[in-house]
């Protein structure tokens, strides 16, 4: 599986509130922070969900948990799929080829910054009455 491959800090606490799947970059306290220009370290938090959670687009993670928060760069070449919650806008206007950063609220947009990762989307796939995507992740 894809998350034995990259680099895990299971040590981040979740600075506020945050949805499963939020990119974020880590503070000198430890927390997470929002993804600032320039950031080196972009990280994505997927946390385990339990009982219904499981199924819950953009599940959220309290404030003070722990984040399991994997190094994107680590990743390169990889995909993730990602739906509605963990993208600004309307995914559905979102094309195959299109690319995508993460932004300051931590969701990818296609006006997002620039940290040093990017995401190419590859496939747009349906579940339920929703879009999703699957994008490649591109670390420069």
């Amino acid at each position: 599986m894809i998350e034995h491959q990259a680099f895990n800090n299971p040590t981040v606490i979740a600075s506020a509130d945050v949805i499963n799947g939020y990119f974020f970059t880590i503070g000198a306290d430890g927390k997470s922070v929002a993804p600032a220009a320039n950031a080196n370290e972009l990280y994505v938090a997927l946390n385990d969900m339990y009982g219904d959670e499981r199924y819950v687009d953009g599940a959220i993670i309290p404030a003070g948990a722990r984040l399991n928060g994997y190094r994107l760069k680590d990743w390169a070449g990889e995909c993730l799929e990602v739906s509605g919650p963990n993208v600004a806008g309307d995914v559905s206007s979102i094309n195959v080829g299109d690319t995508l950063k993460a932004d300051a609220d931590g969701v990818l947009s296609a006006s997002g910054l620039n940290t040093g990762v990017t995401f190419e989307v590859v496939a747009k796939f349906a579940y339920g009455n929703k879009v999703g995507l699957r994008v490649k992740i591109v670390a420069a």
